[in-house]
């Protein structure tokens, strides 16, 4: 009986330490799996910033792939100066991406992105002033051209005309030439000028225009009239009404050199003169009372 108890005991023993190494093992178990748990997140965290990363280093290179050939196309030096800092930014951020510097080689591609589509829209705005300013310079040139076609068919003579179609020739061809030497907004100011100018010759054609219709028709009338007094007085006019007709000969020769030098408001004027001079001596003649 004293024999079995010590037997007993150490199979006691023996289950113990065997159920405290399954213990042991699974408890090391439970501590790796957690701590591979803990793990995965900031692996899959990095993985995911080192892809957003050369996402955007890629989405930049296609950018600055689709701003060459408009920048090319472009007259533009500014765009061209931003390219280039949209490809040295670019250059920073693919030595980055390298050196696995994700946050840098990101901060220095959106920059680099952010330039490039800013030398496209210079590139394109450059593009629309020159566009504008063509067809100005353009229509400008045409409307100058028909002007003075229309003054020499006209055979209006006018000083101030002449001056203003020639300084907005000047104008124009001053524009022309900053345009080719890429100073487009000079270019532009001066094409706004001839236009202005090219207006006001416009306007004043088209008054001048009308003066000189209206002296001719009545320089007309005033030479019939001249016609008529002379046949009604037949000779038999006194010294008086004779001293009239020659002041209104005077008159009526007056305006028509006036209207061949251009001063139709003063032929005009005489012309007005002779008139009332001559519709008096008509009714005189006739034998009505005068005006």
């Amino acid at each position: 009986m004293h024999l079995a108890y010590p037997l007993n005991r150490s199979k006691a023993l023996k289950g113990e330490t065997v159920m405290e190494t399954v213990k042991i093992r699974k408890m090391t178990a439970v501590i790796t799996i957690l701590a591979l748990a803990a793990a995965i997140p900031a692996w899959v965290a990095a993985q995911t910033v080192d892809e957003a990363t050369r996402s955007a280093v890629e989405r930049t290179r296609e950018v600055i792939a689709e701003a060459r050939p408009i920048i090319e196309e472009s007259r533009s030096n500014i765009a061209r100066l931003s390219l280039e800092r949209a490809i040295a930014l670019q250059n920073k951020a693919e030595e980055f991406l390298v050196a696995a510097r994700n946050q840098l080689a990101y901060k220095y591609t959106m920059e680099a992105r952010q330039e490039a589509m800013h030398a496209i829209a210079l590139a394109r705005a450059e593009a629309r002033i020159e566009d504008k300013l063509q067809n100005m310079n353009e229509q400008a040139l045409e409307r100058i051209s028909r002007l003075r076609d229309r003054v020499m068919d006209s055979g209006i003579r006018d000083e101030r005309l002449n001056r203003l179609i020639s300084e907005a020739r000047t104008q124009l061809e001053n524009s022309m030439m900053n345009a080719r030497q890429l100073r487009n907004q000079i270019a532009m100011n001066l094409a706004e000028n001839a236009v202005k100018l090219t207006r006001q010759a416009e306007e004043r054609f088209r008054k001048l225009l009308g003066l000189k219709e209206v002296s001719e028709h009545r320089l007309m009338l005033c030479e019939r009239l001249m016609e008529r007094a002379r046949e009604r007085m037949d000779g038999n006019a006194d010294e008086k009404d004779a001293a009239q007709m020659r002041h209104a000969e005077r008159n009526l020769s007056e305006a028509r050199e006036m209207i061949a030098q251009g001063k139709y408001e003063s032929a005009r004027m005489t012309i007005e003169n002779c008139e009332r001079i001559m519709r008096g001596l008509s009714r005189k003649v006739a034998g009505e009372a005068a005006p």
